[in-house]
C-alpha cells in the first residue's frame, strides 16, 4: 500500500510537470471520430542506462497537430505519461518498454514529444508552526517523502497522411542530455515485411509552446 501511495503521488507530479512549464492547461489527447482522416502513430521508447538510485522510470508523450500561425496556436495535448517499471529487479535492470500505439488526425502538420526519465524519493524533514486546541502556536518536524526525477525531452515534426503508419524512435542515451527521437513511415513491402522510410525533422518549440522541459 505505501508503494502505491507513492505511485499515485508520482502520477500527480509528473502531470503537473508536464503541465507546469506552459501556463495552459493540458489535456488528454482525444482520438479522431470515426470517419475523420486519420493515420497510427507507434511511439518506441528505448534507454541505454539507469540511475543507480531511481527506484523506477516514467514515459511520457504529448501531441501539438495544425498549422501554428499569429492567430492559431495549436494546444498540446497527453497522449501518454505514466510510470513504466520498477527498476533494478533482480535479472530485470533494463526492462524493456512496450511500443505505444495510438491513432491521430492526419493531413496536417504533426509535433510530438517524448520523454523518458527516472525518479526517485527521499525522506525528508521540515520544521512547521501549528497552533493547539487553545491556539497557542508551537514548531513540531515533520517528514515527508520528496519526489525526484531526471530525464530527457526531444520533439519531432512531420506532416501526417491519411492512413499511414508513423513509428517514432526515442533513444535516452544519458539520462538527461541525449534523447534522439526520430520519426518514419511504415511501409508493408512484398513478403510481409515492413520498411522504414524517415520522414520529419527535429523540432524545437518556442518558450510559450514548451509542455515537457527537461529536468535535471
Amino acid at each position: 500500500m505505501k508503494i502505491l501511495r507513492y505511485l499515485i503521488l508520482f502520477f500527480i507530479l509528473s502531470s503537473s510537470i508536464l503541465s507546469g512549464a506552459s501556463c495552459r492547461t493540458v489535456s488528454q489527447y482525444q482520438p479522431p471520430l470515426p470517419g475523420e482522416p486519420m493515420a497510427i502513430v507507434k511511439l518506441h521508447f528505448n534507454y541505454a542506462e539507469t540511475l543507480p538510485i531511481a527506484w523506477g522510470n516514467v514515459i511520457s508523450a504529448s501531441i501539438q497537430e495544425g498549422e501554428i500561425t499569429r492567430e492559431n496556436k495549436p494546444k498540446w495535448q497527453i497522449l501518454v505519461n505514466y510510470p513504466h517499471a520498477k527498476l533494478n529487479l533482480p535479472g530485470r535492470e533494463y526492462p524493456e518498454i512496450a511500443i505505444q500505439a495510438f491513432t491521430i488526425r492526419a493531413g496536417m502538420p504533426t509535433r510530438i514529444s517524448m520523454r523518458l526519465a527516472f525518479y526517485w524519493y527521499t525522506t525528508e524533514t521540515r520544521t512547521v508552526t501549528k497552533r493547539d486546541s487553545q491556539g497557542n502556536s508551537y514548531t513540531t518536524t515533520e517528514t515527508y517523502q520528496q519526489y525526484h526525477e531526471r530525464g530527457c525531452t526531444e520533439f519531432v515534426k512531420f506532416e501526417s497522411e491519411p492512413g499511414k503508419i508513423y513509428y517514432l524512435n526515442y533513444n535516452n542515451i544519458s539520462i538527461d542530455q541525449n534523447c534522439p527521437l526520430k520519426a518514419h513511415l511504415q511501409e508493408l513491402k512484398g513478403d510481409q515485411k515492413f520498411v522504414l522510410k524517415p520522414v520529419g525533422s527535429p523540432y524545437v518549440p518556442k518558450t510559450d509552446e514548451r509542455i515537457a522541459k527537461q529536468k535535471k
